[in-house]
């Protein structure tokens, strides 16, 4: 039996991917995020955590190319208690402007992760382990993500017309991320430190 084939044209099949692809340094804007939902918006995600789909605004030969990044929520049973997970969800939220740095002194907090969207960001991708048919794919290189005048992103590549859109109200000041840059570190014994909530001290050196 002949099927039917409808809707489609020439122009339907030219172009290419919209996946990132690549690694690097990139200047982003969060298209959406979404808690214990995967990037695209509707597969629940097996461990709960915050997903988002991040779009490049630069470099420009990457430019409108989209990626989704998962952020667990750490597993306690991990030799590390999952500190290292809430590294990475805290320097989303710091970097998109949903919590302060101030904000990470090691007590707890609650935040509104949907703040999140439409914000810009620089982050860094890395390649990924190779998966079961040896492709490998872009992931966040450690938690690099920074707050778009985070001194520590200098050199990260910007669009300089999408930072002008940025509110007033959202732009900072060296001084608002002097706690991402002291040199102390919390006391306390090390067993102490890995149950602890981040602090600013954790994010020393990203």
């Amino acid at each position: 039996m002949a099927r039917t084939m409808e809707d489609m044209t020439a122009d339907d099949l030219q172009g290419e991917s919209q996946r990132l692809d690549a690694i690097g340094k990139f200047h982003f804007a969060v298209d959406d995020i979404f808690d214990g939902v995967m990037p695209d918006g509707t597969t629940e995600m097996k461990n709960p955590g915050l997903s988002v789909r991040l779009r490049v605004l630069a470099p420009a030969d990457h430019k409108d190319k989209t990626i989704g990044l998962i952020f667990g929520d750490g597993n306690m049973s991990h030799k590390d208690q999952g500190k290292f997970a809430k590294k990475k969800q805290c320097a989303l939220l710091v970097a998109t402007n949903v919590v302060t740095p101030a904000q990470l002194d090691g007590s707890a907090f609650s935040y509104d992760e949907q703040l999140a969207r439409g914000m810009q960001l620089f982050g860094e991708l890395e390649w990924g382990d190779e998966d079961d048919d040896g492709k490998k794919y872009p992931e966040l290189a450690w938690a690099n993500l920074y707050h778009v005048d985070d001194p520590r992103a200098k050199s990260y590549p910007r669009d300089d017309e999408a930072l002008k859109v940025i509110p007033t109200s959202l732009r900072h000041e060296k001084g608002y991320f002097d706690p991402l840059l002291k040199k102390n570190s919390p006391s306390g014994s090390s067993k102490s430190q890995a149950q602890a909530k981040p602090t600013d001290a954790d994010f020393e050196g990203l």
